[in-house]
C-alpha cells in the first residue's frame, strides 16, 4: 500500500489493486456512524438573527450533502424554502460563466424562498471573473441565506472581503477552527469559538466566546448597547463643541 501511494504514475489504480488484494474472503459485519451534533440553541440563535434583520452566510469545507444536512438542522432553510443549487444539468459544478450568469439571474427571480447553495469550484470561477463576481454578490446580497460548501480557508476570506466591498455594510465572522482564521481576520468583527478543534479563531478573534448560542447575546444586547453609549458619546461632543463656540 505504501509503495502504491508513493507510486509517479498511475497511483490510483495502484491503489485500487491493492485494495481488491486486500479484500477477498470477508464478511459483512456492521456499518458504524459518527454523528457531529450541534451545540445547543443554535436553531434558536440563527433564527433569532434572521429575525432581527441579519443574513446569514455559512462557508464551511463540508461536501454538499453534509452542508445540505447542517443548513436544515440549524434552521439556515426553513421549511418552507428550498435549496438552489448551481449545478449543470448533469449535477456537477458550474464552470461555464455564462452558464454562472444565466443561474444568478434565475435565482434573482426566485430568491424570495431559495437557499443559494454554491461549491468551492465553482466560486473559482466566479472569484477569477469581475463580471461573474459582481454578478454573484449583487444578487446575492438580496438571498435569504447563503451556503458555500468544499472552500477553501482562502476562498472564506475572500468571500468575506468581497461582501464588504459589494454591500459595503458592517459583516461578523465566527469561527471555531484554524481555517477559520483568514475569514475571521477580513471581518469588520471577529468572533472566535473556544471548541475542541483548539484556540487558533479564538485568539485571533476580536471577541472570544465559549458556545455559539452566546452569539445573541453578544450581538443583540451588548452591541445595541453599546452602540448607544457610542451615539449617546457622540452627541455629548458635539453639544460640548457648540456650547464653547457660542460661549
Amino acid at each position: 500500500m505504501k509503495a502504491a501511494k508513493t507510486s509517479m504514475g498511475n497511483r490510483e489504480q495502484e491503489i485500487l489493486k491493492v485494495i481488491e488484494s486486500l479484500e477477498l474472503d470477508m464478511d459483512f459485519l456492521a456499518v458504524t456512524g459518527v454523528e457531529d451534533k450541534l451545540q445547543e440553541n443554535v436553531l434558536e440563535t440563527i433564527e433569532t438573527l434572521r429575525q432581527a434583520g441579519v443574513q446569514i452566510w455559512m462557508l464551511t469545507g463540508d461536501k454538499i450533502e453534509t452542508a445540505k444536512c447542517i443548513a436544515i438542522s440549524t434552521g439556515l432553510k426553513t421549511k418552507k424554502e428550498q435549496i438552489f443549487e448551481l449545478l449543470d444539468e448533469k449535477n456537477k459544478d458550474m464552470t461555464d460563466k455564462d452558464e454562472i450568469m444565466n443561474a444568478m439571474d434565475h435565482f434573482a427571480r426566485v430568491r424570495e424562498n431559495h437557499m443559494l447553495m454554491i461549491t468551492g469550484t465553482t466560486l473559482d470561477v466566479v472569484l477569477a471573473n469581475p463580471k461573474v463576481l459582481n454578478k454573484f454578490f449583487d444578487v446575492a446580497q438580496h438571498a435569504r441565506s447563503v451556503c458555500v460548501c468544499r472552500c477553501s480557508p482562502m476562498q472564506k476570506a475572500a468571500v468575506a472581503k468581497q461582501i464588504i466591498a459589494t454591500t459595503g455594510k458592517r459583516i461578523a465572522c465566527v469561527g471555531d477552527g484554524g481555517n477559520d482564521v483568514p475569514m475571521i481576520m477580513e471581518a469588520d468583527v471577529g468572533l472566535g469559538i473556544v471548541g475542541k478543534e483548539g484556540k487558533q479563531a479564538s485568539l485571533a478573534a476580536d471577541f472570544s466566546i465559549m458556545k455559539f448560542m452566546h452569539i445573541k447575546k453578544l450581538l443583540l444586547w451588548h452591541g445595541r448597547l453599546s452602540y448607544k453609549r457610542s451615539a449617546s458619546l457622540s452627541q455629548f461632543v458635539c453639544h460640548r463643541g457648540m456650547i464653547i463656540s457660542f460661549i
